[in-house]
């Protein structure tokens, strides 16, 4: 296992290509964290940081895993409200 660093100790540029690298090889925001050494939270706002850059810098978005809980029921919570 890698070990934890500071995101802001990882330059910009490595920080980009691993980024790249990992999406091209149709990885996730997890394989990316582990590459460098960083928690997955880290680079997740790292790269929002990025994008909401000015200007910003358009990194590739990766795909969500499964799970996430219950999808909401749009209709049923409107209906709700309409009572």
């Amino acid at each position: 296992m890698a070990k934890r660093t500071n995101s802001s100790n990882i330059p910009a540029a490595r920080f980009v290509t691993v980024v790249r690298d990992v999406h091209k090889r149709n990885g996730s925001i997890a394989d990316v964290a582990a590459e460098l050494g960083l928690k997955v939270g880290s680079v997740s706002t790292r790269m929002s940081n990025l994008r909401n850059h000015k200007p910003p810098v358009n990194l590739p978005h990766f795909t969500r895993g499964g799970g996430g809980g219950a999808k909401l029921d749009v209709d049923a919570l409107n209906e709700i409200l309409a009572e």
